[in-house]
């Protein structure tokens, strides 16, 4: 059946496509943009962030969030890849002795000083990681565990983050403010962690005697220390003094990235 003469005439009235509505006015259209580097403590990622030269635009204010968000998103997923690739530890690895690390005292210290443990705990933590700081206590309580073992289990704990609060002297003042009584070191060129595969801060690796990995992960399952009901690190302690298989050898860590140094592949003269 066709249309009516009248229908066609409405029909050709209308615009075969419905207009583009932009959600800038013509005000706006003109505001120029550029690419802000932003951080945040959280999580650690580093983001671009697209943000207007003229802040005063409130048509932009309404929508700016949106636009925020789909430029966050946009360089996550860019960036996802990258850690995916990261160099994994797995379990049953061995890990060899690391002699670059360096004491709150700024003594040089090996990893083979501790070659009589049964058991060594590695942590990997920071000054200024929200989530690091709230394990603070949770270490020292760690440590004094198991420090009357007979030198059996041994805690090692190590900052290998960038930046002016991760130096050798704030991290000594960190350890008076918190009393803490377990070795602190520093990964400055950032090997040990990267030989681990480590990424969070807080993170932690638990090794035999033989110093195979037997766990990796979080220290415990909540970052709410009043909320804690499965202590991954210390089951895992537990089953290799007691000779037996660690039934939970991996549990996601949550924390803050750790902020490696680009490593720029060096140029091939002709």
């Amino acid at each position: 059946m066709l249309p009516s003469t009248a229908k066609v005439s409405e029909l050709a009235r209308k615009p075969k496509t419905e207009p583009f509505k932009s959600m800038y006015t013509p005000q706006t259209a003109q505001v120029p943009f550029r690419l802000r580097w932003t951080r945040s403590i959280r999580n650690g990622w580093g983001l671009f962030k697209v943000v207007p030269e003229y802040f005063g635009s409130t048509n932009f204010a309404r929508h700016r969030s949106n636009v925020l968000l789909a430029a966050e998103l946009t360089i996550f997923l860019c960036c996802v890849p990258a850690l995916a690739h990261a160099d994994e530890f797995t379990i049953g690895q061995k890990m060899s002795d690391v002699s670059t690390l360096t004491d709150i005292d700024g003594k040089n210290w090996n990893t083979a000083n501790l070659a009589d443990a049964k058991v060594m705990i590695v942590v990997f933590t920071c000054n200024e990681c929200p989530y690091s700081v709230d394990y603070e206590d949770r270490l020292n309580t760690l440590h004094r565990k198991y420090v009357d073992s007979g030198g059996q289990v041994r805690l090692l704990v190590v900052n290998s983050n960038t930046g002016s609060r991760e130096s050798l002297a704030e991290m000594s003042k960190r350890a008076e403010q918190k009393q803490f009584s377990f070795v602190y070191v520093k990964d400055s060129d950032q090997s040990f962690a990267r030989s681990l595969g480590a990424v969070y801060t807080p993170e932690c690796f638990v090794f035999d005697q033989d110093r195979r990995l037997v766990y990796k992960g979080a220290l415990d399952d909540s970052t709410t220390e009043t909320n804690v009901k499965v202590h991954y690190v210390n089951d895992a302690v537990t089953a290799v003094l007691a000779g037996a298989p660690v039934k939970t050898p991996e549990a996601g860590a949550r924390g803050c990235a750790i902020r490696f140094k680009r490593r720029r592949p060096g140029r091939r003269r002709p």
